[in-house]
């Protein structure tokens, strides 16, 4: 049957939503336009496709191998962290994939975990801008650093709890220079603005702000970066997620008795709720 040539076409109008991400097929699927099976499978690791689904390009065979390290070194899946510690607790409840969902809900910010790698992109990149071609005028960049350091009260990237370096951004700063990478524009501005947070603010810098100096240089935007960075650092969560989900402590689910107390009137009880009298049955 065919459509009348006269007949209003219904969608005609509405906005057309388009996608470079993937399409179904038959005998293959596609996936920012390359075949999953004939020109990915084999060639791509989990690395790579996470960051074509960040960035929409396929990244080097040296990129996915930092990537992958650098989701080693990002593991930190202690339950005490206050993310995971919220992962653990509705993981109590038994559900694994709620728990692992409903602990990303509070890291798109600034204050704590992957996401605050935003923030650490947007002073690098800033500082990068403002000194252009004269990165290798040492004069030059010492007062652009220190006209940022005025400027800006709060460092996120800067500042390392409980201890006096960072051990991950150690590993990092390691495997940077095993590749050679510590002549790349990011990575010297970082490391020398290290050094000025540290004698002016007594602030040393933390995995964030070498990890968003590592993606920036390896090509990755200002909101590509903690997108890059959470999604490396997922198996924190699932290994939360899945332990919690089998534990199921019932303790996390309410509190023990005797930690609270409470202070008000005695509780009533409905006249419909007390039994009756037996006379009343006749």
């Amino acid at each position: 049957m065919t459509t009348p040539k006269d007949e209003r076409d219904p969608f005609a109008g509405l906005p057309v939503v388009t996608t470079r991400v993937a399409r179904a097929g038959y005998d293959d699927h596609r996936y920012f336009g390359y075949g999953a099976l004939a020109d990915l499978r084999g060639q791509e690791n989990y690395a790579g496709v996470m960051a074509m689904a960040v960035c929409g390009r396929r990244v080097s065979e040296e990129d996915r191998r930092m990537l992958d390290d650098l989701s080693v070194i990002m593991s930190a899946a202690d339950p005490r962290i206050w993310p995971l510690k919220l992962c653990r607790l509705l993981a109590s409840y038994g559900g694994t994939l709620a728990s692992f969902a409903g602990a990303q809900l509070c890291l798109e910010g600034e204050l704590i975990g992957p996401w605050t790698t935003r923030s650490a992109a947007e002073t690098l990149v800033e500082l990068r801008t403002a000194i252009g071609e004269r990165l290798d005028d040492e004069t030059f960049v010492a007062e652009e650093m220190m006209a940022l350091l005025a400027r800006k009260k709060r460092l996120i990237g800067y500042g390392v709890p409980f201890r006096d370096r960072d051990e991950r951004l150690d590993a990092v700063r390691e495997e940077v220079v095993k590749r050679g990478w510590h002549t790349r524009p990011f990575w010297r501005l970082q490391e020398r603005f290290s050094m000025l947070t540290r004698s002016e603010r007594n602030l040393g810098p933390n995995l964030g702000t070498g990890v968003s100096a590592l993606l920036l240089d390896m090509g990755f935007t200002i909101d590509e970066v903690p997108a890059v960075t959470i999604f490396m650092n997922q198996n924190c969560f699932v290994a939360t997620a899945v332990e919690g989900a089998r534990q199921r402590p019932a303790i996390l689910r309410s509190l023990p008795p005797h930690t609270a107390t409470y202070v008000g009137r005695p509780p009533r009880t409905s006249a419909l709720a007390r039994p009756r009298d037996r006379r009343e049955d006749g």
